[in-house]
């Protein structure tokens, strides 16, 4: 190991960042993060300024990027790559939104009718005293436009009886 480099395990490196080292390791076997050094004992060992390119990574798996496209973008990081996948990540979200809104819905169109169903007894006989409502009929002939004026006379008269 060098002198000059503070280097951390795994574990040390995994709390900092707060995740578990096991996923240090599958980063390191799948080549998108690999430890600056690896000991004779075989400890992994990770140095401070690594820090970013992990907050990266945990950041790319944030909004739900596979480890293979991760890969790709390590590969070649540039902003419209970066545009791209931001792009068809927020299309992704905004189809989840979609799904959970007409989801959400659903769960309350059916609490609601459970919410009816408790007030309902078999055999219950209920009489409900309601306000008194009336129905205004007319009969109207829709032919021509002149109809329409002579419908709506007539309407005029019926309502004056």
């Amino acid at each position: 190991m060098k002198e000059n480099l503070i280097y951390f395990t795994a574990g040390e490196f995994a709390k900092f960042h707060h995740i578990n080292k096991r996923t240090l390791h599958y980063y390191d076997s799948v080549g998108i993060f690999s430890p600056k050094h690896k000991g004779e004992n075989g400890y992994r060992y990770y140095t401070y300024s690594q820090s970013i390119d992990l907050e990266n990574i945990l950041a790319l798996r944030e909004v739900n990027m596979s480890i293979e496209e991760i890969q790709n973008y390590i590969k070649n990081p540039n902003a419209l790559d970066f545009q791209n996948i931001a792009k068809k990540k927020i299309s992704e979200i905004d189809n989840t939104i979609s799904q959970l809104k007409k989801l959400k819905n659903i769960l309350k169109q059916k609490s609601k009718s459970l919410d009816l169903c408790k007030d309902v007894y078999d055999g219950k006989i209920e009489l409900v005293h309601l306000n008194e409502e009336f129905l205004l009929m007319t009969p109207l002939v829709f032919e021509t436009y002149s109809c329409l004026m002579d419908n709506s006379n007539a309407i005029i008269k019926h309502l004056k009886a």
